[in-house]
């Protein structure tokens, strides 16, 4: 008998997150739309979280030189309000000592694409991408969302983001 129990409760403790992630996987289907998606390839650096409202999540990542870069947020429409940015991050050595800083160059709030795009980077870049879900009156919890990160590579080199130092 408590080997029936304790085997269920394994059972129960391996299959959650695999469902958990099988049901972010379907949401990517049915939160994306398909002419966002463009010819990149989203396997790479793409990823998942599980969002409640009031989060706030920062995904480091690296854009590296010669692709071009494409970043979607698709997110159950529970969710929403939800927003994006990209920062830019930089590092610099001031007496010894690492200073790092985040520079804006996307905010999902102020575009109406519904996604980033950098082109042609002459070197590799480290970059933050923070959501943001926000507040509600009524609780919101556990709802998928993907962010996809795609990436092709660039025979154009020299194209810079209008606004944007990448």
């Amino acid at each position: 008998m408590k080997t029936t129990i304790f085997a269920t409760f394994l059972a129960l403790v391996i299959a959650l997150p695999v469902v958990s992630q099988a049901q972010c996987e379907d949401s990517k289907q049915k939160n994306c739309a398909s002419a966002q998606l463009g010819d990149y390839d989203y396997v790479g650096q793409s990823t998942y979280k599980v969002l409640s409202a009031g989060d706030v999540l920062n995904l480091n990542t690296v854009f590296y030189a010669n692709y071009n870069y494409r970043v979607i947020l698709c997110n159950d429409p529970a969710l929403n309000p939800i927003t994006f940015q990209v920062f830019e991050k930089t590092t610099e050595y001031v007496n010894g000592k690492a200073v790092s800083t985040e520079k804006e160059i996307y905010n999902s709030s102020s575009d109406t694409k519904g996604y980033f795009e950098v082109k042609g980077l002459k070197t590799s870049k480290k970059a933050v991408i923070r959501i943001s879900v926000a507040e509600k009156q009524s609780v919101v919890k556990d709802k998928c969302t993907n962010i996809l990160i795609g990436s092709k590579y660039s025979r154009t080199k020299g194209y810079k983001t209008p606004g944007s130092s990448m």
